[in-house]
């Protein structure tokens, strides 16, 4: 079994946003398993269905308006 830690490293070399979709880090050949490997480990949170951050990341307070970005990119915030 891989260690979580070539995973983060991973995520942080690709330059991940603190919040992204599995399709995201997919054409970097992040798997679905592997991206589970990471949420059981503790690196990634589950935010919601299909969206993701890096566990470390820090809280601002446009949390929510970053979230929304991520999970439908292209999206206009009045």
């Amino acid at each position: 079994m891989q260690n979580s830690r070539p995973s983060d490293s991973l995520l942080y070399n690709l330059g991940t946003k603190t919040f992204f979709r599995a399709c995201d880090v997919a054409e970097f050949g992040v798997d679905s398993r592997r991206l589970r490997r990471m949420v059981d480990a503790g690196s990634v949170e589950r935010v919601a269905r299909g969206l993701y951050r890096l566990a470390d990341a820090e809280l601002t307070e446009r949390y929510t308006l970053a979230a929304v970005s991520a999970r439908v990119p292209g999206a206009i915030v009045c």
